[in-house]
């Protein structure tokens, strides 16, 4: 079992989504190896990670590979957890987010109280509500993700670092910040191949900060609005314009009949519907 605890400084930390077929039971005093699935996260879309509930407990696997046991606040994790499994306490109450693109998504859920530390600095973000929490002093920023300041880091009593892929690219970084007992989570909803497969990564920050009732009422009314657009029942009224990364036709990726031509990029489904700015807000569809 790889427990990450935070030096002098344990506080638990990050991302929360609930949701499935489980039924509670205490996992307290309970062997891993004696323990079976009791359900799991229900998912539409994305593929690049999966939740199975051991009872209270949350099984996160991201890529195929970097696994999380989420264990609720109060409760024991269960003995024998395989060192490949990093242990993450609830709460989580103290990130710091490498990965500028989930930063919409902590907002969505109404979990910016959360994010405490930053890689992009105050100059970089467009998103208000970012701004005013990095104008306010409750965001800070903390060094880009290839040159974090880990002494801010850990003195500010961070409990999960969430990064994007690009940390593949300084491994150095992932392997300092959990030798400081920083557990690392490395988001990949850049490789989701729908786009509303990348805004369904809000279950998974829904799961890891207790908010999954915020979190699936956000994914299903955006899921929503999307499909008025694409079915040409929105009642916004102006025109709207797809454009996506992608050698294939949005119809093909989205499976909406539009006539929008798609740009040969990096091969993935990213799209952004600009309609008005009300809209645009209202949508937060990711990507581009």
């Amino acid at each position: 079992m790889r427990r990450i605890t935070a030096c002098s400084l344990l506080l638990p930390c990050v991302l929360l989504f609930a949701c499935g077929t489980g039924t509670a039971e205490s996992s307290s005093g309970s062997a891993w190896a004696d323990r079976s699935p009791t359900g799991h996260m229900a998912l539409e879309y994305a593929k690049e990670f999966s939740v199975d509930y051991y009872g209270k407990d949350a099984l996160i696997t991201i890529a195929g590979k970097d696994q999380y046991l989420l264990v609720p606040e109060g409760e024991t994790p269960p003995a024998g957890v395989d060192d490949s499994i990093t242990i993450l306490q609830q709460p989580l109450d103290n990130l710091y987010v490498a990965a500028s693109s989930a930063m919409d998504l902590f907002d969505g859920i109404g979990a910016l109280d959360s994010v405490h530390m930053t890689s992009t600095a105050e100059t970089g973000w467009s998103l208000p509500n970012v701004q005013n929490a990095m104008e306010n002093g409750t965001l800070e920023y903390a060094g880009k993700y290839s040159a974090p300041d880990y002494e801010a880091i850990l003195s500010g009593g961070c409990e999960l670092a969430v990064e994007s892929t690009m940390i593949y690219h300084s491994p150095e970084i992932r392997e300092k910040l959990e030798t400081l007992g920083i557990p690392v989570l490395v988001e990949h909803s850049s490789y989701e191949s729908h786009p509303l497969g990348r805004m369904e990564w809000i279950k998974l920050y829904g799961l890891l900060l207790g908010k999954t009732e915020a979190a699936e009422s956000f994914f299903q009314a955006q899921s929503r609005k999307l499909d008025d657009i694409c079915t040409g029942e929105s009642t916004v009224g102006q025109q709207v314009t797809v454009i996506c990364t992608t050698e294939k036709s949005f119809t093909n990726n989205v499976g909406c009949p539009s006539r929008s031509h798609c740009q040969n990029g990096y091969g993935r489904a990213w799209m952004s519907i600009f309609q008005s700015e009300s809209l645009l807000e209202s949508i937060q569809v990711f990507g581009v």
